[in-house]
This record gives structure tokens, sequence and C-alpha cells, in this order.
């Protein structure tokens, strides 16, 4: 579901920054972006490190320029 917002974001004309837990599955979802013809920043982030959000949204500013709207889609997180 989150690919699905990013993909249409961009084509709407947004430039879009694709985070998840693994950076493999942001590149897969970045890649779609890219080869419809849109902008899209492949992140690392776990969403259950406030270091790991904070970084995240700092390089997608350095990379892209400050956000104008955030889209976030539930975690699936099991803890022990």
């Amino acid at each position: 579901m989150g690919s699905a917002i990013a993909e249409r974001l961009a084509a709407d004309g947004h430039t879009v920054a694709v985070a998840d837990l693994r950076l493999d599955t942001a590149v897969e979802a970045a890649a779609r972006v890219t080869d419809a013809g849109g902008v899209a920043l492949p992140l690392e982030m776990d969403v259950s490190e406030g270091g790991s959000v904070a970084f995240a949204i700092a390089e997608a500013e350095r990379e892209l320029g400050t956000s104008r709207a955030v889209s976030t889609r539930p975690a699936h997180c099991c803890r022990g």
C-alpha cells in the first residue's frame, strides 16, 4: 500500500522519499517510481527507533529539499 501511495504522488508530479525497514524494499519501490518517470529517493528507516527516523528525514531533506507533506502507512512490528 505504501508504494502505491508513492507511485500515485509521483504520477501527480511530486518528488517522493520511499522509506522502509529494509533498504532493498525501498529501492524496489523507488525504482517503480523512477521507471514510470518520477523522482524517488529510497531510504532505510526503522520507525521504532527515533534516531533512524530523524536520520531518514534529514537525508530526505538534504537530497530533496524541505518536505511539504508526509504520508505514512502502518508498519507491522512484533517485539517479543
